[in-house]
């Protein structure tokens, strides 16, 4: 079967538009489909993703926890049961080989979920905090590293 031409699906979706039901359910079934593949990337871990839980707190989502959630693209959020997450952001978490470049990726991560007041912090105090995160795999050179390419600076908090 063809392609479904982007004004078909809109017209289906409407409800109006000559769109067959059978265009309809092919729709929505790619759609479940490229869900359910990206659930398959996250729970493997080749997909990452940063929420916010609705106490505020912005984490890194655990690829276990994709097991009982769903991502949904259009808001930006991921629900399950026991679940819930906004301001979701979903990357690609990098087949990595060295250990140096995992850790530098977990920092990286780990940076990313941090919210704008821990940001603020002295570089000196979130590199503490990375290092009671990470223990003693994460050497200063990784930790400005990841420093470097998340907020774009290798020295100083970040301006006002």
């Amino acid at each position: 079967m063809p392609p479904i031409p982007i004004w078909t699906l809109l017209a289906i979706s409407s409800g109006g538009g000559d769109g067959s039901s059978d265009q309809a359910v092919r729709c929505y079934e790619i759609g479940r489909e490229l869900v359910g593949q990206c659930r398959h990337l996250l729970i493997e871990g080749r997909l990452a993703a940063i929420g916010t839980r609705p106490d505020g707190t912005r984490e890194m989502i655990k690829p276990i926890e994709w097991a009982d959630i769903w991502p949904m693209f259009a808001t930006n959020r991921a629900r399950g049961p026991n679940y819930s997450f906004d301001d979701v952001e979903i990357f690609e978490s990098a087949a990595l080989e060295k250990p140096d470049e995992k850790i530098l990726r977990d920092c990286m991560n780990w940076l990313r979920a941090q919210n704008s007041a821990a940001l603020k912090q002295k570089k000196a105090m979130l590199f503490h905090q990375a290092k009671l995160e990470f223990g003693e795999k994460l050497t200063l050179s990784n930790f400005e590293a990841a420093y470097k390419a998340i907020l774009g600076r290798s020295r100083g908090r970040p301006k006002k």
